[in-house]
């Protein structure tokens, strides 16, 4: 029995993860279109909207899913489905009064929610307020069947949600765009360009309302059944339920409005005080949309940096309940140096090569996106320190310790950015300073509440000190092969599709100086990759047919993960480029492979055989991590894994362009 229910949340985690993933790809590559389509002062817009509304939806109709499902699975595991039932009666009820009552304050209100700066978003923000409603509806269904154990709705609806708001988004936005261009009333043009945006997360909540109704209707009759035989139910009372409701809901929602409502305080102050200080507003918007797009681009690493140690932190929390707290200390060490390896380098990254990249994603940008993006990397790495601490203080037990600390800083938040917009011109960057402060704030009082109960000291050296040494080098490479060839030919994409083969440069230097340092081995490496091939073993086992279906599953595997040789990806990118000789984009191709394959590769076969570790039971990653690591235990394994996540960045973007065309 442990077995299956083991099988059944391995199951239910990956129907919502690869849900989670596709959602978030489809989210990221619309905004590029979307940008385009609406301009800079109509998605500054968009933007703003879509900040209140988030207030508004985490208000109304948070934790909803994860409150229902809790409760119903408590009682269904006492087989009372007419409590559990209840339950869901109960918590519609609910998600119908928070959501009518917050979707009239959001269309009642928004004179008072969007400043005047802002008022073409007015309109883009009423246009959401059947979408907040549906929303918590919407919510209450998926918490239905997770109660049940059945994540596959959830999964596709959101999957369907995320379609339909890219879908609709893009449609009506150029719909109305082009129907009020003819009145040449640009504020009317603005206005309405952002409302179509809007439209798309209305259609996507409500095509994913709509799926839910149909799954619904499907197990009514199943549902029925377990009602009619329910022998176990105590007939609770509906007060007694919506009580159980709202005290799971409001504690979730009390913490994560504290975190999140300092974007839209700071977006709030930005815009109102703008105005007063005469600032024209079609600048404001500009401005404000350059840091829609910065947002855009750092919810990557962030969420990349934020999810990394989350496997950590139940381990850290089974340490401190046995009172040890130095393996929870290793623990934490653990995670905050997973972390750090992403972060620092994204930071480094971002900062090198801000402003070609938002360029290549926002073709309409100004550069202050750029700017911003150089300014707020330093944020990847404090959020990457804050969301450890939070989870290792929650794990402990101190889950009220984060939320104070979040009230403080945004205390200070708001206080940073009042004092910079008053006195200084610094503008839409006291948005991103002010974010600074509200993380270093976050880090510091972390800190030193896990300092008091845990007695942790950050490891500094390992893990900061060293990732953000091995970046680098990799960064001046990125910056010099960029800038370089900017300066030359003037083309963004070419400049920036050749810098990203900034980790291959950087590994095959480190690789060569390790065949160097190794030199006296080569040659017998050389000799033992012969002779082993044409040993009379190797003859034998070529004739196993066990080996022969791994040889080619092994090969074609290892094929497309160097080189993407015969998945037929390549020619999307070659039948895209412009010569007079088909043959001169054929050598091209030709040569990717080659060096990927012959000239990599074999490098990196001859350090693995040199560092004597192939005879280990390491393999894959961990044998080549090994080899760098014992040529340069300094920095050997950082390197690699550095450059691992590049090439895992790099693969992102050359697939986003795939998908693209």
């Amino acid at each position: 029995m442990g077995k299956k229910n083991d099988n059944t949340l391995v199951k239910n985690a990956s129907f919502l993860m690869v849900a989670a993933l596709i959602s978030k790809i489809i989210g990221m590559l619309y905004k590029s279109p979307l940008s385009t389509t609406l301009g800079s002062q109509s998605f500054a817009l968009f933007q703003f909207a879509q900040n209140v509304y988030f207030i508004l939806l985490m208000i109304a109709s948070f934790s909803i899913p994860q409150a229902v499902s809790k409760i119903m699975a408590e009682k269904i595991a006492f087989h009372r489905y007419k409590d559990a039932q209840k339950v869901f009666y109960g918590a519609l009820i609910y998600a119908a009064v928070a959501g009518g009552i917050v979707a009239l304050i959001c269309v009642f209100g928004a004179g008072i929610l969007v400043p005047d700066s802002m008022a073409n978003a007015r309109l883009a923000l009423q246009m959401l307020a059947p979408t907040i409603f549906m929303s918590g509806l919407c919510g209450v269904f998926r918490g239905y069947f997770q109660a049940y154990r059945n994540m596959m709705p959830t999964s596709i609806s959101q999957i369907i949600e995320q379609i339909f708001v890219a879908t609709f988004a893009l449609l009506m936005s150029h719909v109305f765009i082009q129907h009020f261009s003819a009145t040449g009333d640009m504020d009317l043009v603005h206005r309405w360009g952002a409302a179509g945006a809007t439209m798309g997360t209305g259609a996507g909540v409500a095509s994913a309302l709509i799926f839910m109704l149909i799954v619904y209707g499907v197990n009514r009759k199943i549902i029925r059944k377990r009602i009619v035989n329910d022998r176990h139910s105590v007939n609770e009372s509906m007060g007694h339920v919506m009580s159980n409701i709202v005290l799971i809901i409001m504690p979730i929602l009390l913490s994560a409005f504290i975190y999140n409502v300092n974007g839209y305080i700071n977006s709030y102050m930005y815009s109102g005080i703008m105005d007063i200080k005469g600032a024209a507003k079609d600048v404001i918007q500009t401005l404000y949309s350059e840091y829609g797009y910065y947002m855009t681009l750092i919810n990557i690493p962030l969420t990349l940096a934020s999810t990394a140690p989350t496997s950590m932190i139940p381990e850290v929390s089974a340490h401190y309940a046995m009172h040890d707290i130095e393996g929870a200390n290793m623990k934490t060490d653990r995670a905050t140096w997973i972390s750090m390896l992403i972060s620092i380098p994204a930071a480094v990254g971002l900062a090198v090569l801000s402003g070609p990249i938002t360029r290549l994603i926002f073709p309409g940008t100004n550069g202050v996106g750029g700017q911003l993006l150089i300014l707020g990397g330093i944020t990847i790495i404090l959020n990457g320190n804050s969301n450890i601490t939070n989870g290792v203080l929650q794990g402990i037990g101190k889950p009220k310790l984060p939320m104070i600390h979040a009230a403080i800083a945004l205390v200070a938040d708001v206080i940073a950015m009042a004092l910079l917009l008053v006195f200084t011109n610094l503008g839409v960057y006291t948005i991103v300073i002010a974010q600074i402060v509200y993380a270093v704030v976050m880090c510091l009082l972390n800190d030193r509440s896990i300092k008091k109960y845990m007695g942790y000291k950050n490891p500094w050296r390992s893990a900061y000190l060293s990732p953000f040494l091995a970046s680098i080098p990799m960064g001046v490479v990125a910056g010099v092969v960029y800038y370089g060839l900017y300066a030359l030919i003037h083309s963004n994409v070419i400049c920036l599709g050749i810098s990203v083969i900034l980790a291959a440069v950087v590994y095959f230097i480190v690789t060569v100086t390790i065949l160097v340092l190794s030199w006296d081995k080569i040659p017998a490496a050389i000799m033992m990759v012969l002779e082993s091939a044409f040993t009379p073993t190797a003859a034998m086992g070529g004739f196993l047919g066990a080996s022969v279906m791994k040889g080619i599953q092994s090969g074609i595997a290892r094929g497309i993960f160097s080189n993407e040789s015969g998945l037929g990806s390549a020619p999307i990118v070659a039948a895209a480029a412009k010569t007079k000789w088909s043959a001169e984009q054929g050598l091209i191709s030709m040569t990717g492979t080659f060096i990927d394959t012959i000239i990599i590769c074999t490098m990196t076969g001859l350090a693995v055989i040199s560092s004597g570790l192939w005879t280990t039971e390491l393999n894959g990653a961990v044998l080549t991590n090994g080899a760098f690591s014992q040529a340069f235990p300094l920095f050997g394994d950082y390197l690699i894994t550095i450059a691992l996540v590049l090439f895992a960045f790099t693969t992102i973007l050359g697939w986003s362009y795939y998908g693209e065309r």
